[in-house]
């Protein structure tokens, strides 16, 4: 009778608990609103289920355990769904292991009663709408394995405070928690992380330096981390110091690219599984350590661009390097074979970026035996001599301009690659065919605009304004609290009453300058990137640029209305002057669509530029970079794009279009 008596209370509870799961998922569907692949809203009904007091394992994304009959995981992965969740719904679901809802576009906040759910090991939020802070409480999901929060507009400090600490999540393998709004000191949040294998922080809002962070405040993280992304943050100070990065035994991939870092680096030695190492963009000086190039550490990418390192490479001899950037830095060396040595241990190299250097001597024949390169660029040193005919035939991009190479473009070369592979600059090369003055240093009419650049800015609307600048400079204490700063945008607009302007400086030494326009209203610029050719001082046609690129141009006989800043006569035409009050350097993403285009944010900031046309998207500018390359840079007005996600996914699809009547699109750039 006993045995009897605890079947039936067995089976009892079972019956409960398939039941409540159902009710469960029935409150959970309510917040999806939209369901355009009909896979959930018309799966999901009650009649379709047998015995109402099962599981519901026949239903799209839903997972069983066959042993309890009840509810394991719900993945609802991209299937385009929208709506408002209430996390709170799925509490009463005891034994969820999985809730996995990525790519989708959900709205909501993650309610502190989550913590409750003991039996969570997977959680997936990423790549949809999701605000808010994260609760403490998350710090009490004991069995976590993953968390994935990345891509939404999650904000607040990190690590979440809570009575147990995150320190607490022992099983956590994987963080993501990029492209959010999160903030916090990164010693602080190190110092939290233990035992994970994998860490996402990138595109948020962290601060603070390396340089403090003791043995102590990272061992817990050390020894099993194997990925590591911080980049696209607010971190300054110095790097890791030796003792610190020495215990990163197992790390593979490190990227603290795009930041303020500054100092020397310390070796590398100990890293023997470091694969990929990303330090572009920030503010490192002196030598590289010869560890990342001699073959000691198995290296397959190396990005140090956009740095300050000076001297020249010696014993370059890693047989494992796949991507070498190490553009804009001040490497030098009286021959290429020297400082950069390219021999036969590099065959496995499909990218080499040694642009805006100091790099002198002759191209070293052993560039021909890099059979796997696709991309070599060489622009802006001080190499000379010829071009060799034996560069690899697997290169698909190509820049050598401003240098000073002569004799003949080889003729497979010349079939490949047009002019501007090697143009301006080189005024003694020789370009066959190439037209009149191709041996000078000038840049031909019919390249004279080269790419169309789509630039995205992104500013918070303020009510007030102080000072020369409509836009005031200083940082409250709640901004810094939440991580945000009035100073977000490098182009800050004020009057200038006393002439009109047409032509702009996008210049890191200035900040833009024009009276064509009140911004206090306006919330967010964007900008584009696209390859045009027209004559020089020809503006460009709307008929020739797709809707959005359409503008009026400044060419018009008409003369414009008072107070326009746009004039038919050249005779009222003067250049504007951008005056600086702040940043050294942009705060941002530029991003190009294919390899032939090479600048960076501050070369464009630096370009001068003129109007060419208006529309009621936004403004078209014809800039010329240092290299004498010519841009036309589209500037969107406030409004078309809200998030940069959407803004980098529709860019890209624009820019996949390829069309004799369409002006292709190379490149974007969102600040913010």
């Amino acid at each position: 009778m006993t045995l009897f008596t605890l079947f039936s209370t067995l089976s009892l509870l079972f019956l409960s608990t398939s039941g409540s799961d159902l009710r469960s998922l029935l409150e959970f569907k309510k917040g999806i609103l939209s369901d355009p692949l009909d896979k959930i809203l018309s799966k999901w009904d009650p009649s379709s289920i047998p015995d109402p007091n099962s599981c519901p394992s026949s239903w799209p994304g839903i997972s069983c355990d066959p042993n309890s009959d009840s509810v394991i995981a719900i993945t609802l992965d991209h299937l385009s769904l929208t709506g408002n969740l209430k996390f709170s719904t799925l509490l009463d679901l005891k034994s969820l292991q999985n809730i996995s809802f990525s790519g989708n576009q959900f709205t909501g906040r993650i309610v502190p009663a989550l913590g409750s759910m003991s039996s969570l090991q997977y959680l997936d939020l990423s790549d949809n709408n999701f605000s808010g802070p994260i609760p403490g409480r998350i710090a009490e999901l004991w069995n976590l394995k993953y968390l994935n929060l990345s891509m939404n507009g999650f904000e607040g400090g990190f690590p979440v405070g809570s009575p147990v600490g995150f320190r607490n999540l022992q099983q956590l393998r994987v963080l993501d928690l990029r492209s959010n709004r999160f903030w916090g000191d990164i010693g602080g949040v190190l110092s939290e992380l233990i035992n994970l294998e994998s860490v996402d922080l990138s595109d948020n809002e962290f601060f603070g330096g390396f340089s403090e962070i003791s043995v102590e405040n990272v061992s817990g993280l050390a020894n099993t981390v194997h990925f590591v992304n911080l980049s696209k943050n607010k971190l300054n100070g110095g790097f890791f110091k030796a003792d610190v990065i020495a215990l990163f035994r197992n790390l593979e991939v490190l990227d603290l690219g795009d930041n303020e870092i500054n100092g020397k680096m310390p070796s590398f030695g100990s890293l023997t599984n470091l694969k990929v190492l990303r330090l572009g963009n920030n503010q490192l000086f002196g030598g590289i350590p010869e560890e990342l190039i001699n073959g000691s550490i198995p290296l397959e990418e190396l990005d140090l661009s956009g740095n300050g390192f000076t001297g020249s490479i010696h014993g370059t001899r890693s047989t494992t390097l796949n991507i070498l950037n190490l553009s804009s830095n001040g490497l030098t060396g009286n021959r290429f074979s020297g400082p950069i040595p390219v021999q036969g241990n590099f065959a496995n190299l499909r990218s080499l970026n040694l642009s805006s250097n100091e790099l002198s001597g002759q191209l070293p024949i052993q560039l021909s035996k890099l059979t796997h390169l696709q991309y070599l660029d060489l622009s802006s040193n001080k190499f000379q001599g010829k071009i060799t005919d034996k560069l690899p035939s697997s290169l698909i991009g190509l820049n050598m301009s401003n240098n000073n190479l002569s004799g003949n473009v080889p003729l497979n070369l010349r079939n490949k690659f047009d002019i501007s592979s090697f143009r301006p600059g080189n005024p003694l090369l020789i370009i066959p065919n190439a037209g009149v003055g191709s041996s000078t240093n000038s840049v031909p009419d019919q390249i004279s605009v080269h790419a169309f650049v789509v630039l995205a800015y992104q500013r918070a609307q303020r009510k007030e304004f102080h000072g020369k600048n409509d836009f005031s400079g200083q940082t409250t204490r709640e901004d810094a609290k939440q991580g945000r700063s009035s100073q977000t945008s490098l182009f800050n607009f004020h009057s200038n009453a006393h002439r009109p302007q047409t032509s702009l400086s996008f210049s890191n030494d200035h900040l833009l300058t024009a009276n064509s326009r009140s911004l206090s209203g306006q919330a967010e610029f964007e900008t584009e990137i696209v390859e045009h050719d027209f004559p020089e001082g020809m503006a460009a046609s709307s008929s020739s640029i797709p809707n959005l690129l359409d503008d009026h141009p400044t060419t018009s006989g008409k003369m414009s209305s008072p107070g326009s800043p746009l004039s038919s006569s050249p005779h009222f035409v003067e250049p504007t002057k951008l005056d600086v009050y702040s940043p050294d350097r942009l705060v941002g993403e530029l991003s190009f669509l294919d390899s032939s285009l090479a600048f960076t944010a501050e070369e464009l900031s630096r370009a001068p530029a003129e109007v060419l046309g208006r529309s009621s998207h936004g403004t078209l500018y014809k800039a010329t970079l240092d290299s004498g390359h010519m841009l036309t840079v589209k500037w969107l007005r406030a409004g078309l794009v809200k998030h940069k996600k959407e803004f980098a996914k529709e860019v890209k699809k624009i820019g996949s279009l390829r069309h004799q009547n369409i002006v292709p699109l190379r490149a974007f750039y969102w600040g913010s």
